[in-house]
């Protein structure tokens, strides 16, 4: 190996030193020893190209091997630099062997586009922005998610840097709205229905709670997805967010409706818990038994799932309501 030569000829360092003391007091010149130095140059550049040949291989398994959106885009140009470096300190030998400059034009190859792989990398691209991409560079159909680095140079990909800059704008500013947009869903999906009494098991003693400060935050909910469905980035999701609009829409009527219906059904269902009252206005009975029967259904279905969002889903609960304050 290396390093067991580089041993052997460094034995060799004391004897040769005092070979050349005797020449210079004999005042001779038999030998200066040049196998020894350049044998010494050769364990040196050696040395050198296993260090650059170790730093190569670990680059170029992130060019060739791994999948663009699955590479440490950190380690990848950290190593790059370093293999830049070594390449530059090789280079400044007089001789190098051919595996050097073998491994120097392969680097050579992917180095000029760390910044469009950059932007690449951190703009979020989804399928959609990455189709369309290779559809700009005449590349149609050609992306899958096993795409490396090698294969986005092959297809001259990354040659275009202000198309690059254009599609990633796109990419980012989708995500920013997507991510603000899943926000907002995730936040409402947790909402529950505020009820008065949590022990509440039947249509006589479900109570909801409060609903005013409810209204307000559906309405500001209500506002921002408004003011989102003019973004526009929002191509992507558009009919998700047109889908939680109409159900935040939906879900203000319904609570107004309930705001309404409530206080009516606390008399009325009181009224009627009284006998001599259920006589003298037993023309109502046949009415109250509807509402009761249609109340009570909603009232199962909310003490089923409390979510906001799922309560809302129960099938004509707006109709329901509006009919049963009349």
């Amino acid at each position: 190996t290396t390093e067991k030569l580089k041993r052997k000829i460094k034995k060799m360092k004391d004897s040769i030193k005092t070979c050349l003391n005797y020449q210079k007091v004999l005042e001779t010149e038999q030998s200066q020893f040049d196998q020894y130095k350049g044998a010494m140059q050769n364990i040196k550049t050696a040395e050198n190209l296993i260090v650059l040949y170790k730093l190569y291989q670990e680059v170029y398994k992130q060019v060739t091997q791994i999948p663009f959106e699955q590479v440490n885009f950190d380690l990848y140009e950290s190593k790059s630099e370093k293999l830049k470096e070594e390449i530059e300190k090789m280079n400044s030998a007089k001789k190098n062997p051919a595996v050097f400059t073998e491994i120097s034009n392969s680097f050579n190859s992917f180095s000029p586009f760390s910044e469009e792989l950059l932007l690449l990398y951190n703009g979020k691209m989804q399928e959609r922005h990455w189709d369309r991409l290779f559809d700009e560079c005449c590349k149609k159909g050609k992306y899958n998610n096993k795409i490396t680095i090698h294969d986005l140079i092959e297809y001259n990909i990354v040659g275009n840097i202000g198309r690059i800059k254009k599609i990633t704008e796109i990419s980012l500013n989708e995500y920013k709205l997507e991510s603000e947009f899943k926000e907002i869903s995730t936040h409402w999906s947790e909402v529950h229905i505020p009820l008065a009494n949590a022990q509440a098991k039947t249509e006589m003693t479900m109570i909801l709670g409060p609903l005013d400060n409810l209204i307000l935050e559906i309405n500001d909910t209500s506002i921002r997805l408004h003011t989102l469905l003019n973004n526009p980035f929002i191509n992507g999701i558009k009919a998700d967010i047109q889908t939680l609009t109409d159900k935040m829409d939906n879900i203000i009527k319904i609570l107004k409706a309930w705001q309404i219906f409530q206080p009516n059904w606390i008399i009325v269902s009181t009224m009627f818990q009284q006998e001599a009252i259920q006589q003298s206005i037993s023309k109502q009975q046949t009415r109250f038994a509807t509402v009761k029967r249609k109340y009570g259904a909603i009232v199962r279905h909310v003490l089923n799932n409390t979510r906001l969002i799922n309560v809302c889903t129960f099938q004509s609960l707006l109709e329901d309501l509006q009919e049963n304050s009349r």
